[in-house]
């Protein structure tokens, strides 16, 4: 008998990889090489030369014993509080418009992306991801949880949202037969729930404010980025765009006609001053 030769699999990254890989990337390097790259510097003497020793925790005794950190401490608090009030809607219609493209155009992008064979997944794909439009935007009201220490009924309210999560996850992949859909479908639900019935009020009453200004805020959003989703689900309707040249043309008229819509109809006299400082030729 004569033996078979063993043959090597090159490893190849699976698809689940692929789709998961843009998150992870982001995630490193807007969040943990910054942490790691803190901590480190916060352990020297580092200057505005670049020189620096190894002081190991003498920067936070230095620190304790400031007179002055009891004002950062304060002013800090006011800007977190100033900008929540002010420049939240401009920030939430700022990160819904790439998720509203996402959306739109689901399966064009997956093709581009990952391959013909992935288009059918563009439902999964938006159903994961069109409720960070609501989602997204409400996350510096989590900040202001630590900033004012009120962190024990939010950490309730997640723990009971979270169990329900995996039990109507459970309900819907299993008994109900959505499969992956189901699982998404649980999620998308249990934290739109809490975002939209827990967080605005309660960021209202650590304020002491009337909770209407976020609600008004969150619907702003939410039809902005739905109707940016419907005319992006319009222009794949008349137009076949299956490349990348053709996605970012049609990205691109869609952010200008949404940017247009934003700064003309939605935003406060505030933002717009604010848009205004930020651009190069709205400061004359």
């Amino acid at each position: 008998m004569h033996a078979t030769p063993s043959t090597k699999r090159l490893w190849l990254p699976s698809p689940l990889l692929l789709f998961l890989l843009p998150a992870l990337l982001l995630i490193v390097v807007f969040f943990i090489v910054p942490i790691g790259i803190t901590g480190v510097i916060s352990l020297t003497s580092l200057d505005y030369r670049f020189r620096w020793d190894f002081v190991g925790l003498e920067n936070f005794f230095a620190l304790w014993q400031d007179t002055l950190i009891p004002r950062v401490l304060l002013n800090t608090g006011i800007y977190v509080f100033t900008t929540l009030l002010l420049f939240h809607l401009g920030l939430g219609l700022v990160l819904a418009l790439p998720i509203a493209l996402m959306c739109g155009f689901c399966e064009p992008l997956l093709h581009s992306w990952l391959g013909p064979g992935f288009s059918q997944f563009g439902p999964l794909l938006f159903l994961m991801a069109a409720h960070l439009c609501i989602n997204v935007p409400i996350m510096p009201l989590l900040g202001l949880q630590l900033a004012t220490n009120r962190v024990k009924v939010p950490a309730v309210v997640t723990m009971v949202m979270g169990i329900a999560n995996l039990g109507l996850a459970l309900v819907l992949a299993g008994p109900v037969h959505w499969n992956l859909y189901g699982i998404a479908a649980a999620g998308a639900i249990m934290l739109t729930v809490k975002n939209v019935l827990f967080t605005p009020i309660y960021a209202a009453h650590v304020l002491g404010k009337s909770s209407a200004v976020f609600f008004r805020e969150l619907a702003l959003i939410a039809g902005v980025a739905s109707v940016s989703i419907l005319l992006c689900r319009g222009l794949l309707w008349f137009l076949p765009i299956a490349a990348w040249d053709q996605l970012a043309i049609a990205g691109l008229g869609v952010s200008a006609l949404y940017g247009l819509v934003a700064y003309r109809l939605i935003l406060t006299e505030e933002e717009r001053k604010m848009v205004r400082a930020l651009v190069p030729f709205g400061r004359s």
